[in-house]
């Protein structure tokens, strides 16, 4: 359960009569005192973490991301989708600076969207010796997640391994990632195979924070239907790094010490 004080109101008490936006430019001016009390709680609380950022090409280089359902997205693989399930992935699976850990604070919930992860200890039990070395390979292509692109940033095609040092870490996106050979493409389906084995389901309500380690899980969420009626699901995600990248990929943003990746491919 996620505070913002010691004697402040819950969230959903802080929320009572704050409607789920539409879209991102539906997030009003007139609760911007909420919303900047819960933001720079969540950023102390994230801070304990790591350093937290964003991306230029992402929301704006907002640091703290908003996440509910916008009509046009629903059947989306898209953070902001809906109806479509949200296939499992590790957070911004082709970038070279992706996120450490993922805060999930639910402003408020939806009983059907279900947040599905695996644990890559438990991925890792299922498969043998070859296919992790394959794993290792860098023989497998990813594209660019749909909310980095636009007119300044097309989509782009980055190769990488999946698993790394020793299968301690791994970078994976279900829907985007294609082998290069058909050994990579049978580990590739060995690795779908055993996260699906695997895979778990937890519900966010209002008030509830989640942390995700996104180097060691994969994560989606099931299909749930909004009503677009100012009480659909709403999260706020922020993306922490515990060592930051390169100064001449990044801009501090914050006294804080948070910054936006400017990387661009």
């Amino acid at each position: 359960e996620f505070r913002c004080g010691k004697d402040s109101l819950s969230v959903p008490e802080l929320m009572n009569g704050i409607p789920t936006p539409s879209s991102l430019s539906d997030i009003s001016s007139k609760n911007s005192d909420v919303e900047e009390f819960i933001d720079s709680a969540l950023l102390r609380f994230s801070s304990a973490w790591g350093r937290p950022y964003g991306f230029i090409q992402e929301q704006d280089g907002a640091i703290i991301q908003n996440l509910f359902p916008i009509k046009k997205n629903e059947s989306e693989q898209i953070s902001s989708s809906s109806k479509a399930t949200l296939e499992m992935h590790t957070e911004t699976a082709f970038h070279p600076w992706r996120p450490q850990y993922i805060v999930l604070l639910c402003l408020r919930g939806d009983d059907n969207a279900g947040t599905t992860y695996a644990v890559l200890s438990d991925i890792v039990q299922n498969l043998d010796k070859e296919t992790i070395e394959v794993l290792h390979e860098p023989v497998f292509t990813t594209t660019l997640d749909k909310s980095f692109q636009n007119p300044l940033q097309p989509d782009a095609v980055v190769t990488t391994p999946i698993f790394f040092n020793n299968a301690s870490s791994m970078t994976y996106d279900r829907v985007l990632m294609k082998p290069t050979n058909k050994y990579a493409q049978n580990a590739l389906n060995a690795l779908s195979q055993s996260i699906e084995d695997v895979k778990q389901v937890f519900r966010l309500s209002a008030g509830e924070v989640a942390i995700i380690e996104n180097w060691k899980v994969v994560h989606g969420r099931t299909p749930f239907t909004p009503r677009y009626d100012g009480t659909d699901r709403w999260l706020k995600r922020v993306m922490i790094r515990s060592a930051m990248p390169p100064a001449r990929d990044v801009r501090v943003v914050g006294d804080d010490g948070t910054y936006v990746v400017t990387t661009r491919f």
